[in-house]
């Protein structure tokens, strides 16, 4: 049995964490400086092959327990 526990759940910053976003693949047309910065990913980098990434079954059940740790718009 998974215990949930009472403290919300926070980023490292202690901002409560409210919403769930869940990237199916960790490749990304658009390069956002956020989330694939440049000098991180350039050229030459090597992304993850495709049986590391999760399962579409992995993904629903990642979102579908994810209410249960507090994501208050998830689910």
């Amino acid at each position: 049995m998974m215990v949930i526990a009472d403290v919300p759940l926070a980023d490292t910053l202690a901002r409560p964490l409210r919403d769930l976003r869940i990237s199916v693949t960790d490749r990304c047309q658009f390069r956002c400086t956020y989330c694939m910065p440049r000098e991180v990913f350039g050229r030459d980098f090597v992304f993850l092959p495709r049986g590391q990434l999760l399962t579409f079954e992995e993904l629903t059940r990642l979102a579908g327990v994810s209410p249960a740790w507090g994501c208050a718009s998830c689910g």
